[in-house]
């Protein structure tokens, strides 16, 4: 097996660890440190891929959203000397470059063709099913890293559209074939009700809008996503209306005290404006001289991944995210359908083998709607994040990187495709060469014939 492929799988494991947090709902696992093994193995394969990665068939891997996620670090860790606690931005370090060498740089090393995809998607589909019934058997609370509702109900929200995306972007086999990933979306769905997170029921809203506007069959979705909200209500708790009903209210006691938090937040960028008080030092800046002390004992953490961005990284963090996040959106953009179709016919020509059309064809129905999940996904961390304090969860980047990483699968099948129109004109062209040596033969072998069959006459 290849490091290629070593690598691959070796991803697979470290992702249902560290994202899926399987390790944590799996009895006695937990005892083996997958954790630590995985990232072991993926970042020795990934210093040994890496000379290589840069010329590789698809690209190589640096480009613009690995560019800017390095500058997003670099703001980190401008707190290992600025921060009001250099300890916190020491720890936040200590998390966030592992996961870059292994998970972040993996995914754009070792993702290459669309089979590695299908296999992520129904990765993330069965991640989607574990934590769903953890959630909704252990009270709206998730494992391991998502203990807290509001987590799970964030990690739930961009893996929705994984399932409900697979119902469209699958070819053939009918029901049967979608009843699975239909089942996963409906489980998803009410688990997201069950935490009773009003970032995850913000987020969820525009996930599902999107998920319909992307599907193919808007009335059939439509129903599905009635059924799906229906299901939802009757097995959500008694209280769920009146929470879901509270989000607009901002004399609520937990609206107040989101504000309170967000003006807290303007006050330290004002304080500390081009590089903030530090990577999740919003809590020591609070107490630490920085403010006058606050009138009420306030939360250790602002309620908001832009408010936390604005008072931690100040403008320099802020910079670095807007420029990842635009790179990451523009990856995605390469890959929408009509884009795909005009590399497709690129690449074609146009008198293109029936077999290689049919291939990309399928190929490019995937891709479409695989980039679509991530699009969707990365959308509700950004709405839920706006009452969440998530800047440093491993969600955002790992989609930022898969996006990466699908551009790069795009790029590898249209070479591969290339190749095969190419060698399929060359064996028309040989086949019709030798047709006219032989055309050409038989005239030339007919009035020898003749001639010899004149002489055996005389």
């Amino acid at each position: 097996m290849s490091v290629y492929r070593i690598g691959f799988w070796t991803l697979m494991a470290y992702l249902l660890v560290d994202f899926g947090q399987v390790h944590q709902m799996i009895p006695g696992l937990s005892h083996l440190m997958p954790g630590a093994i995985t990232t072991v193995i993926l970042l020795a394969l990934v210093l040994v891929e890496l000379p290589r990665g840069l010329n590789a068939p698809g690209g190589s891997w640096v480009r613009p959203v690995v560019i800017w996620r390095v500058l997003f670090l670099g703001a980190i860790a401008t707190g290992l000397l600025l921060a009001v606690t250099q300890g916190r931005a020491l720890m936040v370090i200590k998390t966030e470059l592992p996961r870059f060498l292994t998970a972040f740089l993996g995914a754009c090393l070792f993702i290459r063709r669309m089979e590695d995809l299908r296999v992520l998607q129904n990765m993330f589909i069965g991640v989607a099913f574990m934590i769903s019934g953890w959630v909704i058997s252990h009270g709206g609370h998730g494992p391991g890293l998502y203990i807290d509702e509001n987590d799970a109900a964030l990690v739930l929200v961009m893996l929705l559209p994984f399932s409900c995306m697979k119902v469209f972007s699958d070819t053939g086999g009918g029901f049967k074939k979608v009843l699975i990933p239909l089942g996963v979306f409906l489980i998803t769905l009410t688990a997201i009700g069950l935490t009773l997170s009003r970032g995850g029921m913000v987020g969820c809203m525009p996930a599902l809008a999107f998920c319909w506007l992307k599907s193919r069959n808007k009335a059939l979705s439509l129903a599905l996503g009635v059924l799906a909200l229906m299901v939802a209500l009757v097995f959500a708790p008694k209280n769920f209306t009146s929470e879901f009903e509270s989000i607009g209210d901002t004399h609520e006691s937990t609206a107040e005290a989101r504000r309170y938090y967000w003006d807290l937040s303007v006050q330290m960028f004002e304080k500390r404006p081009v590089f903030g008080v530090g990577a999740m030092c919003w809590g020591n800046a609070l107490y630490s001289g920085l403010l006058p002390s606050p009138d009420r004992r306030a939360h250790m953490t602002p309620h908001s991944v832009y408010f936390q961005l604005l008072a931690e990284l100040g403008l320099v963090g802020i910079f670095c995210w807007m420029g990842f996040l635009v790179a990451t959106f523009r990856e995605l953009r390469e890959l929408r359908g009509v884009r795909l179709e005009q590399g497709a016919r690129m690449v074609m020509g146009d008198d293109p083998d029936p077999r290689v059309m049919r291939r990309m064809s399928m190929d490019i129905r995937f891709i479409r709607y695989f980039s679509a999940t991530l699009v969707i996904g990365i959308i509700g961390y950004l709405v839920s994040g706006g009452f969440l304090s998530v800047l440093f969860y491993p969600g955002m980047a790992l989609f930022a990187a898969l996006s990466q990483a699908s551009g790069r699968v795009w790029r590898t099948e249209l070479l591969v495709t290339a190749m095969r129109s190419r060698n399929a004109a060359d064996r028309a062209a040989d086949q019709e060469d030798e047709d006219r040596s032989e055309e050409r033969n038989g005239r030339i072998a007919t009035p020898r014939a003749a001639l010899a069959l004149g002489g055996a006459e005389s």
